[in-house]
């Protein structure tokens, strides 16, 4: 019973008694013994006071009361009075307290003025009755106060619930929290049973459990922010006390009392007050420091000159440095730190884009100065080397490489430009001289097909009975001179090399000849013999390609190469046709032999040329031509008829010398196709290192830079970009290329550049944080590829959708149908932190925005074609669940990195939301993913 209760029950037992004073006859006297609870000093009596035995009908009995029972009532008075103080419920009735006070202040001075001169009892009966409505009143002021009070400090106790929660503190700190939210629920019960005085208590007591869970999680927090960040270093001192204090409070939570508990709070609050210095302060130095990074980077950027050359760029990371000194000026150094890291990031952007410039630049220039070389080699053949045009295109040419050297790369490539227009320009000026020598040239090429039409016919109809018969077989040196000739003769032929054709159709019929025919015929019977010798050659073939071999023929040739170069330039054609012709027949046959690894015949070609064209030839060449100046000095008028014969003569052999000239360069188009047997040489740079095609203006545009070696002769090429399906599993990542997602390819040399903007062919854009494999292929004329490979890395993107923005992430693995990361790769578990603290980074820029992480998964009862009732089971008890937890593990990571924990919700969607169709095996994987909506705050 309360004491409320106990008092009630006293004035009951006053008016009983007083009632039955009341009713007792005039001649008896009654003494009424006081009912005393045990609970309170209250008291009712009546005082005994003796009255006359002789009957008086007009005297009335006065009631008396003895001063225990009066000082008891007070007493009582006095102890709610108490009782209402110690609960504060003068707060929650002010009004009424002030007016019950009073009347009972009254009370009290009414009744110390009517025992000023002693206790009469039936003076203090005036008073009686006034004392037991005191009572009755702060009883009743006090069952009116207690449940307010009561709600306050349940009020009280859910602020301090929703400031823990604000922060995070169920998740950081779930065991304490846990206690508070039991102690909570204890309090709800003992309100709800009505006993509001011992909620009250209890109410106190979750409350200072929250606050203690709350500075905890605060402190912990802190502790992260300063670990993660290297703060500690900067205030080493102030670290230490926190961490004392921090230490400190753990005594008071495990003694779990009220008082520890509130203690134990504020003990947690000193140790914040100091991790908030030291972050203060770590947040402050570093901010410096990143400033330091960000000037230094400027400071390149303008060294490279990226305000001249991307404006725009520069500019953008200037309004970025300039929000960075701003908060850093307002003393916001946590703020400052990552704007100084992103203007940083901006001016190496700026940088590296003047770099790509410079670099296109180089290819301008390059591909101008080929143009300008090409155009000049053009106009001076006709004749036309100093035209307009090109003295133009030379003066571009020269502003274009000034413009380079001072580093104003976009100016640079404008003249260039101007250079490919005026070598342009140059090469139509000499297009009529050029018709008319082409006019010429086709002329002659219709005259010298027409001559060698019949012999390449008879070539083929002998090579064509070499076939037939396996000839190859019994005579291998023979039949490889006449199809190495034939095959020369067709490809000749085929390039309109008519004469050249013409002769080597003839060497091939005089090596088939008819008596070879013949000859062939009655040598069969010696068909064992040819092919042991062929065997022996065969045998000796690996020796003839060593290493050895090869070099000795590459010298023999390069010496030979250079006597038939000075052949060419001394015109030995002209005046030693036979010696000429075969010189150039040799140099022919060594290229062939070399290029089909027949190193021996290359040596003995090469060498045949050199014996050819001898130092001794060369010595008689030049004693032949003073011996013919002297000779045509003393010639007369009779010798004219002489001069004209060998005027013809002379023409003769020059005709003839063309036709060995053609052999000559045919044999030498032969080996330079044999020699490109090497791989094409290729280098593939990919830019910008984070692409991210959100629409921003920023990294939207992915650009690969292909190098080739100008001599590559590349007929065909390739370039592929591969999508990687993300699993849950707790094995490393799968390896391999993929599913195709898009490509590029075509003839001949790669371009130099080509960019992408991260859609493939069926618009799909590329997914958030996620590695996409690339495989480039070059092949060349004899089927030789090289292969290049790499990664391209996709950042975090933030789509706009509406008035949101929207961030859709596959990449985060969880373990299959948990919310945890438990068992998975280290790697991957990296790999999953790295990517939440990015997305992180990307959402504390844009701090007036709330964020809803949605969870997303897929469904196997979908995939499987399940009924819909199993259907919805799969997603009320296994997927919303899954994907709401995951949901709440992301959001627990994003508040360790820093991301305000008011500012996040959850939601788990389960597979109600998939972004491909459940039966696409291949792309169904991007359906498990997590969502961020960020909807700007009102």
């Amino acid at each position: 019973m309360t004491k409320c209760g106990k008092s009630c029950i006293a004035l009951l037992a006053v008016l009983v008694i007083g009632l039955a004073s009341c009713s007792t006859p005039p001649t008896t006297t009654t003494t009424a013994q006081p009912d005393v609870p045990t609970s309170a000093p209250v008291s009712a009596s009546v005082a005994p006071d003796l009255v006359s035995a002789a009957p008086d009908a007009a005297a009335e009995p006065q009631p008396t009361h003895s001063e225990t029972a009066m000082n008891d009532l007070l007493g009582r008075a006095e102890g709610l009075k108490t009782d209402a103080n110690k609960f504060g419920l003068d707060i929650f009735l002010p009004e009424e307290y002030m007016a019950t006070d009073s009347s009972f202040a009254a009370l009290k001075e009414e009744y110390k003025a009517a025992t000023a001169e002693g206790f009469d009892g039936i003076k203090a009966s005036s008073v009686k009755a006034k004392l037991e409505t005191m009572v009755a009143d702060w009883e009743s002021f006090i069952a009116r106060g207690m449940p307010l009070a009561a709600a306050a400090a349940k009020e009280k106790t859910a602020d301090a619930r929703s400031k823990a929660l604000d922060i995070g503190a169920s998740l950081l700190e779930s065991d304490r929290f846990a206690k508070a939210e039991e102690l909570r629920v204890q309090a709800d019960a003992l309100l709800e049973k009505g006993d509001s005085v011992a909620s009250i208590p209890a109410y106190r007591y979750s409350a200072s459990a929250y606050d203690d869970t709350r500075e905890k999680a605060m402190a912990d927090k802190s502790r992260d922010k300063i670990r993660a960040s290297g703060y500690a270093k900067y205030s080493d001192s102030y670290f230490k006390m926190a961490e004392n204090k921090y230490a400190e409070e753990e005594a008071f939570w495990k003694s779990g009392n009220p008082d520890d508990l509130a203690a134990g709070a504020a003990v947690l609050g000193e140790a914040n007050s100091f991790y908030d210095f030291v972050v203060s302060k770590g947040a402050e130095y570093l901010s410096f420091e990143g400033k330091d990074k960000a000037i230094a980077a400027q400071n390149a950027a303008l060294a490279a000159k990226a305000d001249a050359n991307v404006p725009d760029d520069y500019s953008s990371a200037s309004d970025i440095m300039a929000e960075a000194l701003s908060s850093q000026g307002k003393g916001l150094y946590e703020s400052a730190f990552p704007w100084f890291g992103d203007a940083a990031a901006a001016f190496g952007a700026a940088c590296d884009a003047t770099m790509i410039l410079k670099s296109a630049d180089e290819e301008a220039i390059a591909a101008a100065q080929e143009a300008i070389q090409a155009s000049g080699t053009k106009a001076s053949l006709a004749g036309f080397e100093d035209n307009v045009y090109i003295v133009e295109a030379r003066r571009f040419m020269d502003l274009a490489r000034t413009q380079h050297n001072d580093l104003l790369y976009s100016d640079s490539r404008v003249n260039a430009s101007e250079v490919l227009n005026y070598s342009t320009l140059s090469d139509n000026f000499i297009v009529a001289e050029q018709a008319r020598i082409d006019t010429e040239t086709a002329e002659r090429i219709a005259a010298e097909k027409a001559l060698a039409d019949p012999v390449m016919a008879g070539a083929r109809v002998r090579m064509a009975w070499a076939d037939n018969i396996d000839l190859k077989a019994d005579y291998p040196s023979p039949y490889k001179r006449a199809s190495t000739s034939m095959a020369a003769a067709e490809f000749a032929y085929q390039n309109k090399r008519y004469l050249p054709s013409k002769i080597l159709a003839e060497d091939v019929s005089s090596i088939l000849s008819d008596d070879f025919q013949s000859q062939a015929q009655s040598d069969r019977k010696a068909a064992e013999a040819a092919k042991a010798r062929f065997s022996e050659l065969a045998a000796a073939r690996p020796s003839a390609r060593s290493k050895a071999a090869a070099e000795a023929a590459m010298a023999a040739i390069t010496e030979a190469r250079s006597r038939m170069a000075w052949a060419d330039e001394n015109k030995i054609a002209a005046d030693y046709p036979g010696e000429y012709k075969k010189a150039t027949t040799a140099m022919g046959d060594s290229f062939f032999a070399y290029g089909g690894g027949t190193y021996p015949a290359a040596i003995d070609q090469a060498k045949l040329v050199s014996s050819t064209l001898s130092d001794d030839f060369q010595a008689k060449v030049l004693a032949d031509r003073k011996a013919a100046q002297e000779a045509s000095a003393k010639a007369s008028a009779k010798d004219a008829a002489a001069a004209a014969a060998r005027l013809a003569a002379d023409k003769a052999a020059q005709e003839s010398a063309a036709a060995a000239a053609a052999a000559a360069r045919l044999a030498a188009d032969k080996a330079a196709a044999l020699l490109a047997a090497n791989p094409p040489s290729v280098n593939i740079m990919v830019g910008p290192e984070r692409f991210s095609p959100d629409g921003d203006g920023e990294n939207d545009v992915l650009t690969f830079k292909i190098g080739t070696d100008q001599a590559a002769n590349i007929t065909d090429w390739k370039l592929e970009v591969f999508e990687m399906a993300v699993s849950e599993s707790s094995q490393p990542k799968p390896t391999g290329q993929g599913q195709l997602f898009m490509g590029w390819d075509g003839k001949g040399k790669p371009p130099a550049t080509i960019s992408w903007n991260g859609l493939s062919p069926r618009n799909e854009l590329v997914e958030s944080a996620t590695d996409y494999p690339f495989r480039f292929v070059a092949t060349n004329a004899l089927g030789k590829f090289t292969t290049v490979t790499g990664i391209v890395v996709v950042d975090v993107l933030v789509i706009k959708d509406g008035n949101n923005l929207k961030l859709k992430v596959p990449s985060i693995v969880f373990r299959a149908d948990y919310a945890d990361f438990v068992g998975l790769a280290p790697d991957t578990v990296v790999n999953n932190e790295k990517v939440v603290a990015r997305i992180a980074q990307i959402l504390n820029r844009y701090p007036n925005y709330k964020i809803k992480i949605q969870g997303h998964a897929n469904s196997i009862a979908k995939i499987s074609g399940l009924s819909q009732d199993k259907v919805q089971a799969e997603e009320v008890n296994e997927l919303i669940p899954l994907s709401t937890g995951r949901a709440n593990l992301v959001m627990a990571m994003l508040i360790k990195n820093d991301v305000d924990a008011k500012r996040l919700s959850v939601e788990g969607l389960g597979s109600s939301k998939p972004v491909v169709s459940f039966s696409d095996a291949d792309n169904r994987w991007k359906n498990r993913r997590v969502e961020f909506v960020l909807e700007k705050s009102k």
